[in-house]
């Protein structure tokens, strides 16, 4: 009778162990499944960032190219560096994003090369962003894009003789929407990109 109660307690101290060991094993798999989309989370919210910085710095060059279009210019490279930059400032001011806290640097370079063919600008910028939050970290600093240079497109609006506008609107070409006052000169390179 004692060997068969001895047994029953052997049992019991087995199931408990089996028991301990798998509520164990279940709040660390469960605290590691949390952890993991805790990181995720922070991660989709950087690569947000990220795009939007390049959005940013996309529409800036955007706007500076078509600025320049009509302007003739020395050293247009250098110009189109200056421009991009002062848009970028307007757009990149960022504390917060998304619940996430961001300091930055200031922005340290833009480059930019114009192709071979002459047909888009390629654009790289260096801006130091530190990013906290969820009591993680991260970096990022550079950004990139690439803009099609106005002379491929044309602006679909009525000119006269001397390519000038015989309206005035908003007019979209090549992806950016152009405002045009009448009287004013639809020129690119000295060449009229009227359509």
């Amino acid at each position: 009778m004692f060997c068969k109660k001895r047994g029953q307690v052997t049992v019991y101290i087995i199931l408990g162990i089996i028991i301990v060991t798998a509520v164990i094993t279940l709040v660390v798999v469960l605290s590691d499944r949390s952890e993991t989309q805790e990181t995720s989370t922070f991660q989709n919210r950087v690569e947000s960032l990220k795009d939007h910085m390049n959005r940013c710095l996309e529409s800036s060059a955007e706007s500076a190219v078509y600025e320049l279009a009509n302007e003739k210019i020395a050293n247009y490279e250098n110009e189109l560096e200056k421009r991009i930059r002062k848009k970028v400032e307007a757009c990149s001011n960022l504390d917060t994003y998304e619940g996430l806290t961001v300091e930055q640097e200031g922005i340290r370079s833009v480059n930019v090369k114009i192709s071979e063919e002459k047909t888009k600008v390629f654009v790289e910028m260096v801006l130091p962003l530190k990013i906290k939050g969820e009591d993680k970290e991260s970096k990022l600093s550079r950004f990139s894009t690439e803009v099609k240079l106005l002379k491929e497109c044309c602006i679909p609006v009525e000119v006269d003789e001397d390519c000038r506008s015989l309206e005035d609107g908003e007019f979209k070409s090549c992806g950016i929407i152009l405002k045009l006052n009448k009287g004013q000169k639809v020129q690119y390179g000295g060449k009229c990109v009227a359509c």
